[in-house]
């Protein structure tokens, strides 16, 4: 499997495995699939912390705890979905 522009694309091979897979063996390969996903978002997760805090640094009248507390808003709103 591998993931070009978006979509997850799979083999001829991998398609004859999959067909062949009992309900215990899909769910195995779906939560690998998934932590796989996972794992490959985690470098990204930072990243938009300091996207914001470069962002909101320049406008007047916004402090340093005040950027804090948005980016804990925006953390907390992300995490819940």
């Amino acid at each position: 499997m591998e993931l070009r522009n978006g979509v997850i694309k799979i083999t001829r091979k991998e398609m004859q495995e999959i067909k062949k897979m009992d309900h215990q063996q899909m769910e195995r390969k779906l939560t690998a699939v998934y932590q796989i996903g996972k794992e490959d978002k985690k470098p990204i997760e930072g990243k938009w912390e300091d996207a914001v805090r470069e962002a909101v640094q320049g406008i007047k009248g916004i402090g340093e705890k005040r950027r804090e507390e948005l980016i804990e808003r925006i953390r907390d709103a992300i995490c819940t979905r």
